[in-house]
């Protein structure tokens, strides 16, 4: 379960990792690199080895930012241009995608470029097909309703990854 957590000079997203998780080499890798596209992970403080920090200072999450303004169809473009790119750079890593945090909650915005940071969770196992799937499905509903080619595009993808689930392009 994410859980905000705040400060007068910094907020982070927690997230909580099994201890088979805890020490192993994705958790190593998203801790010595700020992978580009990706919120950075915050060294696990001693105390606390099975949590995960990410850093979100000054971020908005993609539901906050859907909440003030609906998403039309460049904000889907988009993101799902920065989304191509952030699994482009997973292999240079050594990072498989099934780790990668589809939900509109896990996803930052900066509030003034609009670009997105993707949460990868060393822990998660999930098939990322699925996930895209369910994420695309999830931005129905985040989706400005009032101009039809915002939910033209945002139907469309839903349906081909329904249609092509191995293919983000």
């Amino acid at each position: 379960m994410m859980k905000p957590v705040h400060s007068a000079t910094h907020s982070a997203l927690e997230l909580p990792l099994s201890p088979a998780d805890a020490s192993g080499f994705p958790r190593r890798m998203l801790e010595e690199n700020h992978i580009p596209g990706f919120l950075p992970l915050r060294p696990a403080r001693e105390a606390l080895p099975e949590t995960l920090s990410y850093d979100v200072t000054g971020l908005l999450s993609l539901t906050d930012a859907a909440a003030e303004q609906k998403l039309r169809a460049e904000d889907l473009r988009r993101l799902l241009l920065y989304l191509l790119q952030a699994l482009s750079r997973l292999p240079v890593y050594l990072l498989s995608p099934d780790g990668l945090v589809l939900d509109a909650d896990a996803i930052y915005l900066d509030p003034q470029s609009r670009a997105p940071c993707f949460l990868y969770h060393p822990g998660q196992h999930a098939d990322f097909s699925d996930s895209l799937s369910a994420f695309l499905h999830a931005l129905l509903a985040l989706t400005d309703q009032s101009e039809e080619r915002h939910m033209v595009l945002a139907y469309r993808l839903y349906q081909e990854s329904l249609s092509h689930p191995h293919s983000l392009d």
